[in-house]
């Protein structure tokens, strides 16, 4: 699981000239095409698995995280 959130926050930063938010700021505009609808899906996605990978303990293990403690989770 940790792999992928790895995959995910590397995938953010693919353009190396932009910072992090930028960066995934362009990726999701270049995958929606100009279509705002699309836009706001990725985004949307791209949140929720950020929220995801901050609030269970897949990258982050500090105290507060929810562990995951069933496999099909």
């Amino acid at each position: 699981m940790e792999k992928i959130w790895d995959a995910l926050e590397r995938l953010k930063t693919y353009y190396t000239t932009l910072d992090k938010k930028h960066s995934s700021e362009k990726i999701v505009n270049d995958m929606a095409n100009g279509n705002d609808d699309f836009a706001d899906l990725f985004n949307n996605e791209f949140k929720v698995l950020t929220d995801i990978g901050n609030k269970y303990r897949i990258r982050h293990h500090e105290t507060d995280r929810i562990d995951i403690t069933d496999v099909r989770y």
